[in-house]
């Protein structure tokens, strides 16, 4: 296991999975349960890479307690597995280029990624630095462009 690694485990995993909350009769029959049901109560250790292949818009609709902690999974997967940006990190990402558009046209609109950058601890932000560091270094040329644009929106946001 290497350093980022074991960063991510520090920062983002828990003993247990977060619990997520009751579900609604409505939510059990939208995409955001059939993104995310697969994840109920599973730890890392129970997951790889290619659920996040898979399950492509789960980080947009983890619940909230969950989130980073996800979030957290994704990159320590990717890491662990040398299979870099899966489509839910692209999916993640896709969010930030609406940030381009007049302020009037996205009025309550906050990107998933800029919402879990703004709960993250300090630790956890230096982390996911780290994480688009190592898609720079390791990442597909497509990737890397991502890692990049995205690295230079969070610092506006720090």
């Amino acid at each position: 296991m290497d350093q980022l690694e074991e960063q991510i485990l520090q920062f983002f995993d828990l003993d247990i999975p977060p619990k997520f909350p009751e579900l609604g009769t409505n939510w059990k029959h939208s995409e955001a349960f059939e993104e995310t049901s697969f994840f109920m109560g599973k730890a890392w250790d129970d997951l790889s890479a290619d659920d996040f292949e898979k399950f492509t818009c789960c980080h947009s609709f983890f619940p909230k307690q969950c989130a980073l902690y996800y979030l957290g999974a994704n990159m320590f997967l990717e890491c662990s597995s040398a299979v870099y940006w899966t489509m839910a990190m692209d999916k993640l990402s896709m969010d930030l280029s609406l940030l381009h558009l007049p302020k009037k046209k996205i009025r309550g609109f906050q990107p998933r990624l800029l919402w879990l950058w703004q709960n993250m601890s300090n630790a956890q932000k230096s982390t996911f630095m780290a994480y688009l560091d190592r898609i720079n270094e390791l990442g597909e040329s497509g990737a890397k462009q991502i890692a990049s644009d995205i690295k230079s929106q969070m610092v506006r946001f720090h």
